[in-house]
């Protein structure tokens, strides 16, 4: 059982998704919380660090200090629209953010598919609004015309640009009210797994499309409880 555990925390693998692999496949009935405790108890060989997820933070409230955009549409109005968004069983309703590099000198934008949870990176040059704003329609301009419906942003203000969007390719944009990450709960999932392979102190930079997408192939390859253990690219593939 070393050699399974070791094989499936390669692939970066959640406690959640070894307990299931092991019962589906009759090797051993076991419980995530039995797992966790094995890890933290350093059994086995293996420790906490080994895992993509340590369990939940505590949060803490940080201040933000980023512009905001203020004249926008709220992800409300997107919910009274659209009341069974999570429900809807088709690919193009996204949830958008970015993350920096080394020194706040560098970012990529991060998309997320609020059914297939498909991650979703994008090379940018930089973080200014006109260089995002151009990094996302390159990416709607490739796909078939209609697949992305809605993005629901954070609001930062890199995405000040998004009537562009909105007006050229019809995708509704709408923004999270402010320092409310939970309302793009999947989005800020996804980039904490993104972390794993692009930390803090990576230069962002460095990183074509075809980096990115080998990453991004790699996530979306791995089994997802809130997908009944299917992976994102059982549902759809993009890369």
């Amino acid at each position: 059982m070393y050699h399974y555990f070791s094989t499936k925390l390669k692939k970066n693998y959640a406690l959640d998704i070894i307990a299931n692999f092991l019962k589906e496949n009759k090797i051993k009935s076991i419980s995530t919380k039995t797992l966790y405790n094995m890890f933290k108890t350093n059994r086995m060989g293996f420790d906490e660090n080994n895992l993509l997820r340590k369990g939940k933070n505590k949060p803490h409230k940080q201040k933000e200090t980023r512009g905001r955009i203020n004249n926008c549409k709220s992800i409300h109005e997107r919910n009274l629209i659209i009341p069974n968004i999570k429900n809807i069983e088709e690919f193009g309703h996204l949830e958008g953010d970015t993350i920096i590099g080394k020194d706040h000198k560098s970012s990529i934008i991060t998309l997320a598919d609020i059914w297939s949870k498909t991650t979703i990176p994008l090379a940018t040059k930089n973080n200014k609004s006109e260089n995002i704003t151009k990094s996302i329609i390159k990416f709607i301009s490739k796909l078939q015309k209609g697949t992305v419906k809605t993005i629901t942003f954070d609001r930062g203000k890199e995405f000040s640009k998004w009537k562009l969007i909105e007006k050229n390719y019809n995708v509704k944009i709408y923004f999270a009210d402010p320092s409310k990450p939970c309302q793009r709960g999947l989005n800020e999932n996804n980039n904490g797994i993104l972390r794993r392979y692009l930390p803090k102190s990576t230069d962002l930079s460095s990183y074509k499309q075809k980096d990115l997408n080998t990453i991004a192939f790699q996530i979306n390859s791995t089994p997802r409880k809130s997908l009944s253990y299917k992976r994102p690219i059982d549902l759809i593939q993009l890369f």
